[in-house]
């Protein structure tokens, strides 16, 4: 969002309409849990927590109820159920983290909300992790310093010396990854307008270190059919409108290619199994 307000209709996020894997309307029926990030916002907590609970009463016609709110700086993440689920709900932990500057700044960083529904542990993390297509080193350490810094989420002391990752029946990690892809803008705009997704993937940096080990590793992703969601004039969302240079202050240029930023990924114990729907 940056100094930019959201748009104010966003009924299309939570109805997963849009470029990519959607829903139609017959198959929108209200979730029993969401999780909603967001990062680089102005809203206070009261603000996220009324919005959401407004768009969906709007949608669904029924007042959904909050577990839990985090926010570090100007990230937040909260989650909501059904009303009739909330006895059904326990064990729930907040935490967060910076990672900025000497780890000690929280305009990056993560903050997570886990629980138990019935016997099903679950975790949620929103983050925005390092920004600039040269500093890929340190969104793999931010990514390392996030699940070691994360561990007020963990269920039970007896497993506080297990990763993260291998804590929860189903761990969802979510935000502003800011993992660039490894091309010039122009062909990078080339291959999006006639949708050569997989040609792009090839040279995105957070595939690339999934498959090198070196970070998100055993996280899962649904299947890409969209352009690259970032970054776009402001009020525009067309294949036209990607800016990736911009001019700093004593004359430098600053570039910042269109890339798959935004992403949503997660990792289940074995034997357990993620449907993604829409993505």
């Amino acid at each position: 969002m940056g100094d930019s307000p959201p748009p104010p209709e966003l009924d299309s996020w939570f109805l997963s309409q849009g470029w990519g894997a959607t829903l139609s309307d017959s198959e929108n029926e209200p979730h029993d849990i969401y999780a909603i990030g967001i990062q680089e916002s102005g809203w206070n907590d009261k603000d996220v927590v009324v919005r959401v609970k407004n768009i969906l009463k709007r949608l669904h016609g029924m007042d959904f109820e909050k577990i839990a709110f985090k926010e570090l700086w100007f990230m937040k993440v909260v989650v909501l159920v059904k009303p009739e689920h909330r006895n059904r709900i326990s064990h729930v932990q907040t935490d967060s983290v910076k990672t900025g500057i000497g780890n000690t700044l929280g305009n990056k960083g993560a903050m997570g909300i886990s629980f138990t529904f019935d016997t099903t542990s679950l975790c949620f993390i929103n983050c925005h992790l390092t920004s600039g297509v040269e500093k890929l080193n340190r969104r793999n350490q931010n990514y390392h310093d996030i699940l070691r810094g994360l561990a007020n989420l963990k269920q039970g002391q007896q497993i506080r010396t297990f990763d993260l990752t291998h804590q929860f029946h189903h761990l969802f990690w979510f935000g502003d990854l800011n993992y660039r892809i490894d091309m010039t803008g122009p062909r990078i705009v080339e291959l999006a307008k006639s949708s050569e997704f997989v040609e792009l993937l090839l040279e995105d940096q957070l595939q690339k270190e999934q498959k090198s080990g070196r970070a998100f590793v055993g996280f899962h992703e649904h299947d890409i059919k969209f352009p690259p969601t970032y970054r776009f004039k402001k009020n525009t969302r067309t294949l036209d409108d990607y800016v990736w240079i911009k001019q700093k202050s004593g004359g430098r240029t600053r570039i910042n290619v269109p890339s798959y930023c935004d992403r949503v990924l997660w990792k289940s114990y074995p034997g357990t199994r993620i449907e993604c729907l829409a993505y």
